[in-house]
């Protein structure tokens, strides 16, 4: 029953995008910028490792869906804060994170979609993976942040790692 709550909600989310949304070049221009910002705080929060700032960077309710599908709720702040360790991603040996790109695909008064691929780095500059996302950014009380996450993190590292051994795959 959750799960069907899960999908019910990632669909009416982007069905409301899409009927929201116009397509008059630069009519949300102000919009798109925050949201860019709001995107922009979040990778700058991962990489400082802040984790009250990442936190902060996402609106609540927070969903994010993984790369194999499987939802993740979470209702509050407090919640999503528990959860936050960077010890886990560190111990891949990453680094960093880059933005290759970030592209507006949709956007409106109160949400924007936004494509973005990223590359995770371990130190010396060198690339371990980059992948794809979806962030759907949504202002609420005049304030702009990542509302729901779509990535393919898992299926990308694991499709990385096909050949790779599997306790390097692992950490």
């Amino acid at each position: 029953m959750l799960h069907l709550c899960y999908r019910t909600l990632i669909v009416a989310l982007l069905m409301i995008g899409h009927l929201n949304a116009e397509e008059k070049p630069g009519l949300w221009a102000a919009q798109e910028t925050a949201a860019l910002a709001a995107v922009d705080a979040y990778i700058g929060a991962f990489n400082a490792r802040d984790a009250r700032a990442f936190v902060d960077a996402l609106h609540y309710p927070h969903m994010r869906v993984d790369g194999l599908g499987n939802p993740r709720y979470w209702a509050n702040a407090e919640d999503y804060f528990k959860e936050v360790e960077f010890d886990t991603v560190q111990g891949t040996g990453w680094s960093h994170s880059r933005y290759d790109y970030k592209k507006v695909v949709q956007s409106g008064r109160h949400k924007v979609h936004v494509l973005v691929s990223f590359t995770r780095y371990k130190r010396g500059d060198k690339p371990m993976h980059t992948q794809e996302s979806l962030y759907v950014v949504t202002e609420h009380g005049g304030r702009w942040a990542i509302q729901v996450r779509s990535s393919y993190v898992e299926q990308v590292m694991q499709d990385q790692c096909i050949g790779a051994i599997a306790a390097e795959c692992a950490r």
